[in-house]
C-alpha cells in the first residue's frame, strides 16, 4: 500500500485556482451585508426624505406584537390598541398600498385639520392594478349600499387604507375581527360625526 504525501507548498499550489472564487463570493455575499449593517444605524423616514442622521442601534429597538386572536379585524384593532403615536396609518403588508401616499395623507390630515383620512381607487386620478370585475362591482354597490342607506359620504368602502389620530379610532371602539372592519370604520366615524376626507390614491398590484 503507498501513501501520498503533499507539502504545504503543493497543497496551496493545488488551492490556488479556488481563489478567485472565494473573492468572488465574499464581494457578492459579505460587501452587501456589511452595507445593509451600514444604511440600518440610519434614521430613514419616508414621510421626511430629508431628515437622515446617525442613529447608531436606537433602529434595532423594535416592538413586535404577537396578535391574539385571528382574522384581519382582529389585527388592526390589537394594533391601534398599542400605538402611542399621534397618528396611525392601516396599510396593508401586501405592496398593494403606495406608502408615498402616506406623505399626502398626512399633509392633508394636519392642515385642514381632519380626525380621518381615507384613500379612495374610485375618485378622481384614482384607480387599481388589482381589481377585476367581481371586485369592482362589488366595491361599487357596497359603496353605494353605504351612502345611500347610512349617509356616508365615501367613494370607497372597502379599501382600508387609513390614516387618522390614534385617539379618534381608539374611540371608535372597533368590534369586528374580520373583513367585516372594513366598512365598520367608516360607518362608525359618520356616524361619530368624526370630519374625515376621501383623496385619490392608485392601488398597486399586490405582491404574491
Amino acid at each position: 500500500m503507498s501513501v501520498l504525501t503533499h507539502t504545504k507548498a503543493e497543497n496551496r499550489k493545488r488551492r490556488r485556482p479556488l481563489l478567485p472564487a472565494l473573492i468572488f463570493t465574499v464581494i457578492l455575499t459579505q460587501i452587501p451585508f456589511l452595507v445593509t449593517l451600514v444604511i440600518s444605524t440610519f434614521h430613514w423616514n419616508i414621510i421626511y426624505p430629508k431628515d437622515t442622521k446617525f442613529v447608531f442601534f436606537k433602529n434595532f429597538k423594535v416592538k413586535i406584537l404577537f396578535q391574539k386572536k385571528s382574522g384581519y379585524g382582529s389585527a388592526l384593532i390589537e394594533g391601534i390598541k398599542k400605538t402611542t403615536t399621534k397618528f396611525l396609518c392601516i396599510i396593508n403588508a401586501d405592496g398593494s398600498m403606495n406608502p408615498q401616499s402616506v406623505i399626502n395623507m398626512l399633509n392633508n390630515i394636519k392642515k385642514f385639520e381632519y380626525d380621518f383620512i381615507f384613500a379612495s381607487r374610485y375618485q378622481g386620478k384614482g384607480g387599481s392594478e388589482d381589481d377585476n370585475l367581481l371586485t369592482f362591482v362589488g366595491n361599487k354597490f357596497f359603496t353605494w349600499f353605504g351612502n345611500f342607506f347610512l349617509n356616508l359620504n365615501i367613494t370607497d368602502i372597502l379599501y382600508t387604507f387609513i390614516l387618522g389620530k390614534t385617539l379618534s379610532f381608539n374611540n371608535l371602539k372597533l368590534k369586528c375581527f374580520d373583513f367585516r372592519i372594513c366598512p365598520e370604520i367608516p360607518i362608525k366615524v359618520t356616524n361619530m360625526g368624526y370630519k374625515y376626507l376621501c383623496i385619490d390614491d392608485f392601488e398597486r398590484k399586490r405582491i404574491k
